[in-house]
């Protein structure tokens, strides 16, 4: 049985209540995750007769429900959250209910596995990837993560600075070119700058240092600077028309990499 619950208006306690409401008639145990994405992905994994899938409508939502359930509630309740760059700012959330991704999000934790690359060999086209790699002498994993890393360094400035940018405004489709697949980098960073208070001087010298900042954990790892609904975009785009001819969307995307 899965259990959804409206976003509008949630918090840590209501995510509580309805725990609490449903262990009356459920003999299993209770497991939060994040958001619809996530529900998706361990709707397919999970025992339906002995878990409950409860959607918590954010991360926040999900750590705070976390705390009330270890400090009041002996409720079997476990969790599973997104990293975030977390561990890049000695950050830890976890507990010992709560767990957090292996990379930033599910997303990339999955395409760090073989998921990316099935989903190129399905929807790629050969001869255009051939020669996308012929031209940059590069391939297109590694396209993807370049581009999609400078959009993952933003959103750990942005992270570590506290400046809550809405990223929405920062969507790859605004800078990443149909035609040749390439990011315009310089408007990226404009954007960014304008709407986070820094001048693009000061932005960059924060990009340059955090190659310094970053542990060497994770922060030499491939995708560590990535996260996946930029990721999946940028793919979207490139197999438009770069590497293939298919009019692919984001979430169909996502929902194919996390089967």
């Amino acid at each position: 049985m899965i259990t959804v619950m409206l976003n509008e208006n949630k918090t840590p306690n209501i995510i509580i209540n309805e725990i609490i409401m449903t262990s009356a008639v459920s003999k299993g145990v209770f497991f939060l995750v994040e958001g619809e994405s996530d529900l998706k992905y361990w709707n397919v994994h999970i025992e339906k007769r002995l878990v409950e899938l409860i959607n918590c409508g954010g991360k926040n939502n999900l750590l705070g429900a976390g705390r009330i359930i270890a400090e009041q509630q002996p409720l079997k309740v476990f969790g599973v959250f997104d990293m975030d760059f977390d561990d890049m700012l000695d950050i830890d959330n976890t507990t010992d209910t709560l767990v957090c991704t292996d990379e930033n999000d599910m997303e990339i934790t999955m395409i760090t596995t073989h998921a990316l690359d099935c989903l190129i060999n399905e929807y790629a086209d050969a001869a255009l990837l051939n020669a996308f790699v012929f031209e940059k002498e590069l391939s297109a994993v590694d396209h993807l993560e370049n581009i999609s890393s400078e959009f993952g360094k933003l959103r750990l400035i942005d992270k570590k600075f506290d400046k809550n940018v809405n990223f929405k405004s920062l969507n790859p489709n605004c800078f990443v070119s149909k035609d040749q697949w390439e990011l315009n980098l310089d408007k990226l960073h404009d954007l960014y700058a304008g709407l986070s208070g820094f001048t693009v001087p000061q932005l960059k010298k924060e990009i340059n240092n955090l190659k310094e900042s970053i542990p060497n954990t994770r922060g030499n790892r491939k995708w560590a600077l990535c996260q996946g609904h930029d990721t999946m975009q940028i793919l979207s785009i490139g197999l438009k028309k770069k590497i293939g001819n298919k009019q692919i969307k984001e979430k169909d995307l996502d929902r194919k990499s996390t089967r």
